[in-house]
């Protein structure tokens, strides 16, 4: 089983920082083991004892927030259909599989679903993915989703855009308490795709978060 979280996780990225003992993260789950993004990734996370876990989220055409990294099932999935406009029950019941590393399984899942997976003794990176199609709504939906799970000393949100991260600071002071603490992470990378000023990190500034996350 996963370690027992007793502290919050800006203080456990804290202690790594200091100890040089580094905070592991699952990659979208156990990914190396068990199809990516999927609750059967989560939960040999669980029980392999990772003590945290990096995931993607976008919204379904019902604004549901789900569990995915890329914009469409091609990869994964063999069509062209885009989450953006795919309902969570249809998402759920897809069939989903990395041919080239042997890997499958059923569904893409919900946020909620996942944090139920994972239990209360893990921590979780939050990543918004940053595709045009997804509504600012977002931010709002998954503010709700942390308060009613009861998470927010338990997660970090991170995204590539800065001004996600910046947006969900704003709707979780409306909340205040834990909420209003949840640290931002501006994921950064040297890439083409990447505009230049934001490859080194620089935009922790923009979305007001207090990390900086590489993408390697």
């Amino acid at each position: 089983m996963a370690s027992m979280v007793d502290i919050d996780i800006a203080t456990a990225l804290d202690q790594a920082r200091h100890t040089g003992n580094p905070l592991v993260f699952g990659h979208r789950g156990c990914a190396a083991v068990a199809l990516e993004n999927t609750i059967p990734a989560f939960s040999r996370a669980r029980t392999d004892g990772v003590p945290a876990v990096e995931l993607d989220i976008q919204l379904s055409a019902d604004h549901r927030i789900v569990v995915f990294h890329d914009r469409d099932l091609q990869r994964l999935g063999g069509s062209p259909e885009q989450i953006a406009t795919s309902s969570s029950a249809d998402l759920a019941t897809a069939d989903l599989a990395d041919a080239r590393r042997g890997l499958a399984a059923r569904g893409v899942p919900l946020l909620s679903d996942v944090i139920e997976t994972l239990g209360s003794d893990m921590y979780i990176d939050i990543e918004i993915k940053t595709y045009a199609e997804i509504s600012e709504l977002i931010a709002e939906s998954l503010a709700t989703c942390i308060q009613q799970h009861d998470i927010a000393d338990r997660v970090i949100v991170s995204s590539f855009d800065p001004r996600r991260v910046r947006r969900f600071h704003q709707v979780a002071a409306q909340y205040g308490g834990k909420l209003a603490a949840i640290p931002g992470a501006a994921i950064y990378a040297r890439s083409p795709d990447v505009p230049w000023i934001l490859r080194r990190g620089a935009g922790r500034f923009l979305g007001g978060g207090r990390l900086r996350k590489p993408s390697w």
